[in-house]
């Protein structure tokens, strides 16, 4: 999909699958690419339908809103701002997305992870802003273990919470500066959600 300069986009219900995507500079007024309305309602759901699929929204970026979904395998170029739903992968297949500049998550995003033996794997070789919930789907090989949530370049803050995990589990959110990445540390024992997907 290509969206040229003199053109506008209104997203804000449906699924968009793209395997690729280009924004040009000064297209939708040289203003962000939107996902959504910022309704309970609209639901609109952007999909990455291609592990090496470059997304490119170029100088005005996207914006994901409320409600709205980022979902699916990809390089995104652009700088992102996430106030909904992240989703790496499409359904129980995990995901790897690279964000080539800066990502955004705002207090109201939800992050969905399938971690075990095989996991989802983001990268931002830019800027970091984390907030927002984390739920994880435990897949095979689930456990007491220390899984990578995010590498990144600088992270400018931090303050993700942990949603809901499988049942016998806890976890919390740690930074490692030196390796520059975001883990969980999931640990035996604790609540967790026992009607959690896992295995």
């Amino acid at each position: 999909m290509r969206v040229r300069p003199t053109n506008t986009v209104t997203f804000s219900g449906g699924v968009l699958n793209a395997a690729s995507n280009t924004v040009d500079t000064l297209a939708d007024n040289n203003g962000p690419f939107v996902v959504g309305d910022g309704t309970a309602a609209s639901g609109a759901v952007y999909e990455m339908a291609g592990s090496s699929g470059v997304h490119n929204f170029n100088g005005g970026g996207l914006v994901v809103t409320n409600n709205a979904t980022l979902r699916g395998s990809g390089i995104v170029v652009g700088n992102v701002t996430n106030l909904g739903i992240f989703a790496p992968g499409i359904g129980a297949a995990v995901g790897t997305v690279l964000f080539s500049n800066n990502l955004v998550f705002g207090s109201s995003a939800v992050l969905n992870y399938h971690l075990g033996t095989s996991q989802d794997s983001v990268a931002i070789s830019n800027n970091l802003t984390l907030a927002g919930t984390v739920n994880v789907t435990g897949g095979a090989g689930f456990g007491a273990n220390v899984y990578t949530l995010f590498t990144y370049s600088n992270l400018v803050s931090s303050a993700l919470a942990v949603g809901t995990l499988p049942g016998g589990f806890s976890a919390t959110v740690s930074n490692d500066p030196a390796t520059t990445r975001i883990l969980l540390v999931v640990t035996a024992g604790g609540g967790g959600d026992p009607t959690a997907p896992r295995g």
